[in-house]
C-alpha cells in the first residue's frame, strides 16, 4: 500500500508538471496573436 501511495504521489507531481507546461504554451498561443501590437 505505501509503494501505490508514493507512486501516486510521485505521478500527481509529473502530472501537475504537464499541467503547468500545457498552460504556459496555452497562454503564450492565446495571447500572442491577439497582441501584434506588442512586438
Amino acid at each position: 500500500m505505501e509503494v501505490f501511495l508514493w507512486k501516486y504521489e510521485s505521478w500527481q507531481i509529473q502530472n501537475l508538471g504537464l499541467i503547468v507546461t500545457f498552460l504556459q504554451s496555452f497562454l503564450k498561443y492565446f495571447f500572442i496573436p491577439s497582441n501584434p501590437e506588442s512586438k
